[in-house]
């Protein structure tokens, strides 16, 4: 079975996203794996948009990667160019991908915390970009978690899993 390895920025993102790597592994089919990094990303800081950019943060640490795919889960806020922001980046074929909970979270929107809204969005995520790095590109099935998702509301009403078509395009 192929790795994933999902790389937590922070050593305390381990008890939010560890019971979530289980059903991770399952939809994915690769043997899901948890390590913890606690990089400096201030070169990827925009000062001037007070996020950091997703497509130079993959740019400096693909090739370092060592499992057959990586995501790497934070929480700054993280933009490329041509949007606003992005819930998560990964390029098609690539190896890592990035993930930030930073939108994901109820509270950025002034809601409640809720703990459980916050896994289920970052489970989505992750399998997500998790599709992107085995070429999967966006799908126009609005229940499929390749989907595209502009808004929290969007991945609110995505599914956490592939639609039948996209399901046949992932690697075996």
């Amino acid at each position: 079975m192929p790795d994933l390895q999902v790389i937590a920025h922070h050593t305390d993102f381990g008890l939010l996203i560890e019971p979530i790597l289980k059903s991770v592994s399952e939809i994915t089919g690769y043997q899901t794996t948890l390590f913890y990094d606690v990089t400096d990303l201030n070169p990827y800081l925009d000062r001037n948009r007070a996020q950091y950019n997703a497509a130079g943060l993959i740019d400096h640490y693909e090739a370092g990667m060592k499992a057959d795919k990586n995501i790497i889960i934070t929480d700054v806020d993280i933009f490329i160019p041509i949007f606003t922001h992005v819930f998560g980046l990964g390029r098609l074929g690539g190896k890592l991908a990035v993930v930030s909970i930073h939108r994901l979270m109820p509270e950025f929107y002034g809601l409640p915390s809720d703990r459980d809204w916050l896994s289920q969005r970052i489970k989505k995520e992750i399998i997500h970009e998790f599709g992107h790095l085995v070429n999967l590109r966006h799908c126009n099935n609005y229940r499929c978690v390749m989907a595209s998702s502009n808004t929290a509301d969007d991945l609110d009403i995505k599914g956490e899993f592939f639609c039948d078509d996209c399901r046949l395009l992932i690697p075996k």
